[in-house]
């Protein structure tokens, strides 16, 4: 089973190039689409955030799926600090069961995620 990849996209990390480039030819997860991520985590407030709302808006079909999620404004914006959107992305993960964060690099391949 594959772990979920959670990039939260702080400032000049290549959240755009993994995006467009990198997470498209990954084959063994899905990448979700970043208006559903931030509609997920950030379309809400913090008081109204479940883990089981975020699931279904992020179309997700069950909650062990093998997913990428990749959103620039989950780390909050350059010049106010960081967002609670990151906490809420460990409870959607976090729950699904243990789970390690992968830190993908220009050196790995997207065949290298499984």
């Amino acid at each position: 089973m594959s772990r979920p990849i959670v990039h939260i996209g702080c400032h000049k990390t290549a959240t755009t190039w993994f995006q467009l480039v990198y997470y498209p030819l990954v084959r063994n997860l899905r990448y979700v689409d970043r208006l559903l991520v931030k509609q997920a985590f950030l379309g809400h407030s913090g008081f109204d955030f479940t883990p089981e709302q975020a699931r279904q808006e992020l179309q997700l079909s069950r909650a062990d799926e093998p997913i990428i999620l990749c959103e620039e404004e989950l780390s909050g914006h350059l010049h106010n600090g960081v967002s609670t959107a990151f906490c809420r992305s460990r409870w959607l993960v976090g729950s699904a069961g243990p789970s390690r964060t992968r830190v993908p690099s220009s050196r790995t391949s997207p065949s290298d995620w499984s």
